[in-house]
């Protein structure tokens, strides 16, 4: 009767002691996993404009004359900043008479006029850094009349076209 006791305590101990080794294996297994992260940041790139001058007097002189052509706002949150292009032809034209060449430049803010101009197809504007899409500049034309200009209403489109850096 012994034996048979001694055998049932051991059997028992034996239970205890195997499931309590197998919970513990479980508590000591290893196991990982990645969680892969992505995700995109749009570019908040604009430009915007309004003419503060429906019409400019382009005044008969043969001298350089620098004529505010509009208001602009643009902006990036890129941290390279922007480039500002202009296209098209730059010239007032009436379709009839001698076409008024002139060139763009624009500068920050109102901070006066602009210190140098370009020509269709040139960058007009850069900046090295991110600015708030709404960042006021103004856009300048400068130009020379014949010495015999016609008479007449001119027109002229100007493209200007930004572009993260």
């Amino acid at each position: 009767m012994l034996s048979t006791t001694l055998r049932r305590l051991l059997v028992a101990s034996g239970l205890v002691v195997a499931t309590s080794f197998g919970a513990a294996s479980g508590a000591f297994a290893a196991d990982t996993t990645n969680v892969i992260l992505g995700g995109t940041v749009t570019s908040t790139l604009a430009i915007s404009s309004s003419n503060p001058n429906a019409a400019i007097d382009l005044a008969p002189s043969q001298i350089d004359t620098e004529v505010k052509a509009a208001d602009l706002a643009f902006g990036t949150n890129n941290s390279a900043g922007l480039t500002v292009a202009s296209s098209g032809t730059l010239t007032l034209s009436n379709g009839v008479a001698t076409p008024v060449p002139f060139t763009v430049g624009i500068v920050a803010g109102a901070s006066g006029t602009p210190t140098s101009y370009v020509a269709t197809g040139a960058t007009v504007f850069t900046t090295s850094a991110a600015a708030a899409p709404t960042t006021a500049h103004a856009l300048y034309i400068k130009y020379s009349t014949a010495a015999f200009q016609d008479p007449g209403n001119y027109a002229a489109t100007v493209t200007l076209t930004v572009t993260d850096n």
